[in-house]
């Protein structure tokens, strides 16, 4: 199979379930070597040069996007203080409105 047809292939019900679960891996934890260098690369750097640097490094395929460092972060930093308040996401805020 090409590059091409693995990337614009058909994925089955279940693949599609898999990756929009609840509670799915983040594509960072996934790969041991990005696991590695997104966690030294947060402390000093931004969720956009990770991203970019990431890319450079691992190609496109195994590098996550900056909202996927950033899904990383915050599940790492809930897994030291679960206390953290969670912010309300965009539909619950209308609900309230009304």
């Amino acid at each position: 199979m090409s590059d091409i047809e693995r990337e614009f292939r058909l994925l089955s019900a279940a693949e599609r379930r898999m990756r929009h679960l609840p509670g799915a891996s983040l594509k960072v934890t996934r790969d041991h070597e990005v696991w590695l260098f997104v966690d030294f690369a947060l402390e000093t750097m931004t969720f956009v040069e990770i991203a970019k640097a990431c890319r450079e490094k691992f190609g496109v395929e195994r590098s996550p996007s900056k909202s996927s460092v950033h899904r990383y972060w915050l599940a790492t930093l809930r897994a030291r203080s679960p206390d953290l308040p969670r912010l309300p996401n965009a539909k619950s805020l209308r609900a309230r409105k009304t």
